[in-house]
């Protein structure tokens, strides 16, 4: 079990890509703020302000709070369509190139300039202005902006068109670290989160324990196992990199990408923590699932709209990045909010809050309920594991909060015991829902809870029994809407007992047998679970009422 006392971000839920409102309406601590040294710098010694002045504006009427993001993207001798690049450095042609590319997802670039010390001038002007002592400050500023993190991930937008891009960046994670501390000792500073696949695949072959699913990636595929990836063609570079940049690059805190897999968030800390030593640690951006153009513009998806499946497990993963990312010791965890209409943007339709016709999700209303109930942790931590049961522990000044969920895909089965004045909270999933559907025990009981990828959170005193031993079978149950008389009829491939749960584990229906059973229009609007058992054991489904 891992306790954590003292935080660097107060607040660990962080956005990216949202919108003012939003920002507020989801309880956020704060969001990245890109700085871009190109349209700051007009190449005569003179910076324009303009718009952190109003960013500073914001931060300071709302009280979310900036992770400022420094971005070394020097000028180049001439952007036109037509411009003469004889002469140009390698990074400059490469620059050039991207932008005027409307085909490439990369539309900026960034590398360690050759006139440094104007980038170093540019750095300190900005930190200065914003950094609250009283000397140049912006008139505006409310509080000062302390958190700084150098560019946007390595190696995607980093030039590596020269003989050591890897050197190249430490140089210049290092100059600007000390340009930072420099005009701001109090500052906090540190580098990009590392790319996701690249992280992905240096976890594969080195950190023991860590599994992956077979996935797709704007980098190509991941694989099954720890082998396979560690058999990937680009894995001995990224290794390498991976750990003299960690090892040679200053950072008063370590940043990671991590689409997927949150499931393996204890490995990420504990692994970075061993390797490097104990710094706090973000994911800079990250959520699930990550499924590259899963149904924005997908070819089998022409309306671009999320399915049905695809919005239920969204929601689901936004408590299992957030409460497995906190329990197992990061500072700060972000999440993608508003979509993004141009190719890169699309990339990342699944894990959006809003959808892509700016309808909130589920996911947005569970991101909003769970901020409410542990942004304020005093302490985080996993569980002795149950089974195949993740549960991770909270304490809050407004009560003690746990958030337990199935790894596998089939749910288990779990005997617990509840305390009176205990709640039990389920998360919105579908997509005509807003609502967390919440049960408040008003006596002491034992009860079953049905635990699944989709996550229980349960506020006050519990404590587990036992996992029932009969599990899920392989075989399925189908629902379909009863054409005559209003209600549903559930079928089953063979006779035996059919029983409804509600999420608290309290039976509401049960009929023993046969294999059909009739559902009345008559139960409220809530999540129900539908278990079936015969002489091969047992199938479940989750089924949500909608009014």
């Amino acid at each position: 079990m891992s306790l954590f006392i003292f935080f660097l971000f107060a607040n660990p839920f962080w956005l990216n890509g949202a919108g003012p409102m939003d920002m507020i309406d989801l309880g956020a601590g704060g969001t990245r703020f890109h700085v871009n040294w190109l349209l700051y710098d007009n190449g005569d010694g003179e910076y324009d302000f303009t718009s952190s002045d109003m960013a500073a504006n914001f931060f300071r009427e709302t009280g979310i709070e900036p992770l400022v993001v420094l971005k070394c993207t020097p000028r180049i001798p001439d952007s036109s369509t037509y411009a003469d690049t004889t002469g140009w450095n390698c990074c400059e042609r490469e620059f050039w190139e991207l932008w005027h590319d409307s085909t490439e997802l990369v539309k900026e670039l960034s590398w360690f300039p050759e006139d440094s010390m104007a980038w170093r001038d540019f750095v300190m002007a900005f930190v200065e202005r914003y950094d609250g002592d009283g000397i140049d400050d912006y008139p505006g500023l409310g509080s000062p902006f302390k958190k700084y993190m150098t560019e946007a991930e390595y190696p995607r937008v980093w030039c590596r068109c020269t003989d050591d891009p890897a050197g190249d960046w430490i140089r210049h994670i290092n100059f600007t670290y000390d340009a930072i501390k420099d005009s701001d000792s109090t500052a906090i500073s540190g580098m990009a989160g590392y790319a996701a696949p690249d992280v992905h695949l240096f976890y594969a072959g080195y950190i023991p324990g860590d599994s992956f699913l077979v996935t797709t990636t704007p980098a190509g595929d991941i694989y099954a196992t720890r082998e396979d990836m560690a058999s990937h063609p680009d894995f001995p570079d990224i290794h390498a990199n991976f750990l003299r940049i960690f090892e040679e690059a200053e950072n008063d805190y370590y940043g990671l990408h991590l689409y997927g897999y949150a499931e393996n968030m204890p490995f990420r800390t504990e692994g970075m923590w061993d390797l490097f030593g104990r710094k706090p640690l973000i994911s800079d951006e990250g959520g699930g699932p990550f499924r590259i153009r899963g149904e924005v513009y997908n070819p089998e998806n022409d309306s671009g709209y999320i399915s049905a499946e695809l919005a239920e497990e969204n929601a689901g993963y936004v408590i299992r990045y957030f409460a497995g990312g906190i329990a197992s010791g990061f500072d700060a965890l972000f999440w993608h909010t508003n979509p993004e209409y141009e190719a890169w943007g699309q990339v990342f339709g699944d894990l959006d809050l809003i959808s892509i016709d700016m309808e909130k999700k589920p996911s947005y209303y569970t991101y909003r309920g769970l901020a409410a109930m542990i942004a304020d942790r005093d302490t985080a931590y996993y569980l002795p594991p149950h089974g195949d049961i993740v549960i991770t522990h909270f304490e809050t000044p407004h009560g003690h909060y746990t958030a337990m969920w199935d790894i596998k895909t089939e749910p288990s089965f779990l005997d617990i015991h509840l305390d009176e004045g205990t709640e039990i909270f389920h998360p919105p999933v579908s997509m005509e829902d807003s609502l967390w559907d919440t049960t408040r025990i008003d006596a002491t009981v034992d009860t079953t809870l049905i635990i699944g990828r989709i996550p229980v959170v349960i506020k006050g005193g519990w404590s587990y029994m036992a996992i029932s031993e009969m599990r899920p079978t392989e075989y399925k149950l189908t629902v379909s809407r009863n054409p005559v008389t209003p209600g549903t009829v559930i079928y089953a491939p063979k006779a035996g007992q059919f029983t409804i749960h509600d999420m608290t584990g309290r039976e509401v229906l049960t009929k023993s047998h046969t294999s059909d059973l009739f559902w009345p229009d008559k139960l409220p609007q809530g999540i129900y679970l539908i278990s079936h058992t015969c002489m091969e054991g047992r199938a479940v489904k989750r089924v949500s009422v909608v009014r």
